[in-house]
């Protein structure tokens, strides 16, 4: 028995993310990242904390306490607030949530990668509407797709 025939077709075709040399560049714009470190100072606050903290737990899987806290900074509703471990978790957690195979799924590329891969992996249908010369979108373009 191939444990591949277990894998959806779907996954199966998928190519694998790839990402720029990292030591090359420095600033990671695809990733967000800065080009600058955290002071020491705030390295060593954090080190600190993390004594006290129970390594054998898993951390609370929606961190309550911080989405009071900002629902209060930004004024709305804590349960308007959806957090995550970064875009990709929270960005497969509303596709696989919402998109069934077939859905229709409308992307600029080049874009985020995975908008495409998680749109496949759900097996949803892309359809690329290209920017324009200038990096713009054009509004009739996605009307008529």
């Amino acid at each position: 028995m191939d444990a591949l025939n277990n894998i959806k077709e779907s996954i199966r075709e998928l190519a694998g993310y790839a990402s720029p040399p990292q030591q090359e560049v420095r600033a990671k714009l695809n990733q967000n990242e800065s080009p600058f470190d955290v002071p020491i100072s705030v390295k060593r606050e954090l080190a600190h904390a993390m004594v006290d903290l129970h390594w054998n737990r898993y951390p609370r899987y929606m961190p309550f306490e911080l989405r009071e806290k900002l629902s209060r900074w930004i004024s709305i509703e804590p349960e308007r607030i959806l957090l995550g471990n970064g875009s990709n978790q929270l960005y497969q957690t509303f596709v696989s949530a919402v998109l069934r195979p077939g859905d229709k799924v409308l992307y600029s590329p080049p874009t985020f990668s995975l908008y495409e891969i998680f749109a496949r992996v759900c097996e949803a249908d892309l359809v690329a509407v290209p920017m324009t010369e200038d990096f713009d979108f054009s509004y009739d373009d996605f009307l008529s797709a």
